[in-house]
């Protein structure tokens, strides 16, 4: 889904860790893969998983098919 050049497809949003660099999967599961990262619509809804589940230390991936392009965006407690 990653390597999918389609303009639809992007920017695909995701939820990192600072830290440890794994992107969220579902509450308390992390992974180091995107495919099985969980992809938000948008950045609302992100935002509203970083605050219900009290996740620290995180920041919002816009990936746009290569890591030269990712946007990141700080996500404030």
């Amino acid at each position: 889904m990653v390597n999918d050049s389609s303009p639809e497809q992007f920017p695909i949003r995701l939820l990192q860790h600072k830290q440890t660099h794994l992107y969220y999967k579902s509450p308390g599961d992390w992974t180091s893969s995107l495919e099985e990262a969980d992809h938000f619509t948008d950045l609302s809804s992100a935002a509203l998983i970083c605050r219900h589940q009290h996740l620290e230390e995180v920041e919002v991936v816009l990936n746009f098919g290569q890591p030269t392009y990712d946007i990141r965006l700080s996500v404030l407690p």
